[in-house]
């Protein structure tokens, strides 16, 4: 601009990008103006490649600012013209867009002087086709754009003081422009001429997407609760009418079309069917606000079920109470129902006001047991059905809320009532609304197993995007009811597998099961495809698996080895010629390499080529290093036959150890055979006599086990199916995983019990360093959690806990032991284990901040334990 010209009046910014016929058509009429020597003109340029460039360096000596650098959309682009303006004013004219006259700005600059004091200066608009577009009154800014963004004029010094909001994709220049109306200042209206001409509407055009961010901008900048109420009303009814088909408010008499029904959603479900974290999912937009579990509706719609609470005036008196008033007055039943509504409407409205986002989630998953009740009285809702496999619920419900213990479960009547009226008020309610396009049912396996799939569906039904894998960590708070724990373990819960079938294999006290499942009507299981007598029947002997696990059908009678190998280069071939040259050879070896950095593997498949006795022998190589625990459970699952047993890629078995465990269980009708060990050490050889555990009851066997008072079996022959029913090795458990299993396969025995074959099994080497490279507090820790991870089937046979604990600390004198023998001797001598560690010690240190310190002598306890860890490492 040369020196001689006037400060300018107006900034005019053009933001293009690849457009550079319209750029022209726009430079052009912001040149050619009356007025151009007060105006500041700025060019930004997002990095064009269609020749917008080369129309900007025609015009480069017209043009006072250009700015051509990449962006990250329109509104960024904008913000990035606003800062270069030097104006009183500043308009936005981008390339396509041109002035409708060419005073236009010599109109501005009159108005501008007559009004020093006003905020905003605007006009008509001319479209495309050279229609009027004509100005609404500026006090219906909040109902929508009053005009063009092209045909207002706004204060540059507040324009910079606010900016356009890039986290919106439509409405920024509606958000900057309401928010310099609420200012108070005043808008002065260019009579008489248009200000603009613009070309055909491009992204704005959307009309549900631009309606929900207009409505999320005027929440957002609503000076009072009170205010956003008609803000909740006229844009509830915009979108639910469609463009150009606004009806006027409807009055509060129609309750049962009111608009407030429209700004709720309803999340129902089973408790435990991952509700939270499909609220998290959706609360992932900006148009959604939810709370914990509001339980709004309960209080008033469970009158009707007189099982559903119980307090001192139980629902049964209260149901009888309501039945009483109908008949003595003969009055219409439409009197509770109309009530409800109004408290169901007045209740919801207050929140909707509450709230800056357009729609509210109510969470609640035990509406499930007033689903019909609710949606009665608010059809026009939104009704979100979560459902879960009904396995999956019950292991969920133990494993949260009642420390895996089922008979807790099986015993309290609220949880039962949930089982025998919640599955099936679901799978009736879809039933009911299969083509209720305000019902959308999602099941959770889809939710984790096919994400994607249902981001889709979830984004159909809502109208506006929701993202499953990007969660917004912050926004999360713990809130006093739902989920708390959990709520930030999202993405996990997302990357897990769930397996229904598996699940009662998590418990011990599998007799309360049948319990359970009786009191859930048929046609839940019939829904769900699950053969209920072949599962009652899992639960009742663990071994006849039948169809329910994938992993136990068409196993073949015979025996498959398990070799797990880490870098055992040295003693890898010597463990796996010992199995092929047994005098009962197994059908199969299976050889898991943990991702050994040696020359394992090249020796393993030397051995492959040069096996010359018809025993298939089968490598599994790991990606990565995944641990004993993990590989030994991978191989077991791969196995064909119906024995399997194991053995580590540094130690041996004797010739004789298969074919006499083999002979032990058929001759016994058992189901795990077992043999004496010989070990292997610096000072010399030693057998230990295993014979204690032949045939004993899973009591006698338990104890022995935990308080390891005989030499403890290794390398067992086990029937894969009795694995498999017990849950076989936990993964990534890799310090005493066989003794935890081993306590497991107890109480799945059988009545013949382990049988000993009679002979010396496995020659295990202790020459090399195996658990002894471990420091003794780790070692003791790992004990720990294992009995912490059992102890629903230690307290199940009455073992007394201290003498086993004293025992395990008593292996070291270690003085860091004292505080924790102290708080264990201090326990109260009928007190349980799980009481007092159990559970709680398998997540002390995820939750150690979040424990309440009540209970004195277990926050003792888990601290002492905290402590000998850190310690240890």
């Amino acid at each position: 601009m040369p020196k001689d010209y006037p400060q300018p009046t107006l900034s005019v910014v053009t933001i293009n990008y690849n457009n550079a016929r319209g750029l022209e058509r726009t430079i052009q009429s912001v040149i050619t103006q009356t007025e151009k020597r007060h105006i500041q003109y700025i060019v930004i340029d997002g990095n064009s490649e269609d020749g917008s460039k080369a129309v900007i360096a025609q015009h480069k000596h017209e043009i006072d600012e250009i700015l051509i650098e990449s962006d990250k959309g329109v509104y960024d682009a904008m913000n990035k013209g606003l800062m270069l303006c030097n104006s009183k004013w500043t308009i936005f004219m981008n390339s396509g867009d041109i002035f409708a006259e060419k005073n236009v700005v010599s109109a501005i600059k009159n108005i501008s002087k007559i009004n020093p004091d006003c905020i905003a200066i605007y006009g008509d608009t001319l479209l495309h086709n050279s229609q009027l577009w004509p100005t609404k009154p500026v006090e219906e800014l909040w109902k929508g754009m009053i005009c063009s963004h092209q045909s207002i004029a706004i204060n540059t010094e507040h324009l910079k003081s606010i900016g356009f909001d890039t986290n919106l994709k439509i409405a920024a220049d509606y958000k900057t422009i309401l928010s310099a109306y609420l200012t108070g200042l005043p808008f002065v209206k260019l009579e008489n001429k248009p200000i603009a001409q613009i070309e055909p509407v491009g992204i704005s055009s959307a009309f549900q997407e631009r309606t929900l961010e207009r409505w999320l901008i005027n929440k957002q900048l609503a000076k009072s609760s009170n205010s956003r109420e008609p803000i909740n009303r006229f844009y509830s009814q915009l979108l639910s009418n469609g463009e150009g088909n606004q009806l006027q408010s409807k009055p509060n008499s129609d309750l049962k079309s009111s608009y407030v029904e429209n700004n709720i959603i309803f999340l129902i479900s089973m408790p435990r069917s991952g509700s939270t974290l499909l609220q998290r999912i959706i609360e992932s937009t900006q148009y959604i606000e939810s709370t914990g579990e509001p339980w709004v509706a309960l209080p008033i719609l469970s009158f009707y079920d007189q099982e559903l609470i119980e307090s001192l005036y139980d629902q049964t008196v209260l149901n009888h109470a309501r039945k009483g008033l109908v008949k003595e007055l003969k009055v219409n039943e439409t009197l509770y129902h109309d009530a409800e509504i109004s408290y169901l409407h007045s209740i919801y409205a207050s929140i909707c006001k509450n709230i800056t986002a357009p729609f509210y989630l109510d969470k609640t998953p035990r509406y499930s047991l007033i689903a019909d009740q609710l949606y009665q009285r608010l059809p026009n809702a939104k009704y979100i059905i979560l459902k879960r496999n009904p396995l999956s619920v019950i292991n969920s419900y133990c494993s949260t809320w009642a420390k895996n213990n089922l008979k807790w479960v099986a015993n309290n009547k609220y949880f039962m009532n949930d089982f025998k009226k919640g599955f099936i008020n679901l799978i009736n309610f879809e039933h009911k609304h299969q083509k209720n396009p305000n019902v959308l049912v999602i099941d959770f396996e889809q939710l984790t197993s096919k994400p994607e799939e249902a981001q889709k569906t979830l984004i159909s039904f809502l109208g506006f995007p929701v993202q499953i894998n990007d969660f917004n960590r912050d926004k999360y708070k713990i809130r006093s009811m739902g989920d708390p724990k959990t709520i930030n373990n999202a993405n996990t819960i997302l990357s897990k597998k769930h397996d229904p079938c598996a699940i009662a294999q998590n418990f011990t006290n599998l007799e309360y099961y049948r319990n359970i499942l009786s009191v859930i009507p048929s046609k839940v299981f019939e829904h769900y495809k699950i053969n209920v007598n072949d599962f009652l029947a899992t639960i009742e002997n663990p071994t006849s698996l039948g169809s329910i696990n994938k992993d136990s059908n068409d196993l073949i009678d015979g025996i498959s080895v398990i070799i797990t190998s880490y870098n055992n280069s040295s003693t890898i071939l010597e463990a796996i010629s010992s199995v092929l040259n047994q005098t009962r050879p197994p059908e199969e070896v299976i050889v898991i390499d943990d991702c050994s950095t040696d020359d394992s593997v090249q020796k393993i498949r030397s051995l492959q080529d040069a096996n010359q006795l018809n025993i298939n022998v089968r490598l599994i190589q790991n990606s990565k290093n995944k641990g004993v625990s993990t590989s030994r459970d991978i191989a077991i699952r791969e196995a064909k036959y119906k024995y399997i047993t194991t053995l580590d890629g540094d130690d041996t078995v004797t010739p004789l150890k298969l074919k006499a465990e083999f002979n032990a269980i058929k001759s016994n009708n058992a189901k795990i055979a077992f043999s004496d060990i010989k070990l292997l050490t610096a000072m010399g050889d030693k057998v230990l006599n295993t014979r204690f555990y032949h045939k004993k009851d899973q009591s006698q066997l338990l104890k022995a086990l935990t308080t390891r008072s005989q030499p403890v079996p290794r390398d067992m022959l086990i029937e894969k199916q009795l694995y498999i029913s017990v849950g076989g090795f936990m993964k990534g458990f890799n310090l005493f995983e066989d003794w935890m299993l081993k306590q497991k396969l107890t109480c799945a025995n059988g009545s013949s019990g382990w049988v000993h074959s009679g002979v010396v099994g496995t020659l295990y080497d202790r020459k090399n360093p195996g658990l002894s490279n471990k420091t003794s507090i780790q070692l003791l820790y790992a004990q720990l959690k294992v009995l912490a991870i059992n102890c629903d089937l230690i307290s199940k046979n009455r073992l007394d806990w201290r003498p086993i604990l004293i025992k395990l600390m008593q292996l070291d004198p270690d003085s860091r032991l004292t505080k924790l023998r102290e708080a264990i001797y201090s326990l109260d001598d009928d007190s349980e284990f799980s009481d007092y560690i159990g559970f709680k010690m398998i997540e002390f240190r995820r939750n150690l901040g979040e424990m309440p310190s009540n209970n004195e002598k277990d926050y003792k306890i888990i601290l002492a334990l905290d402590s000998l860890w850190a310690q240890s490492h």
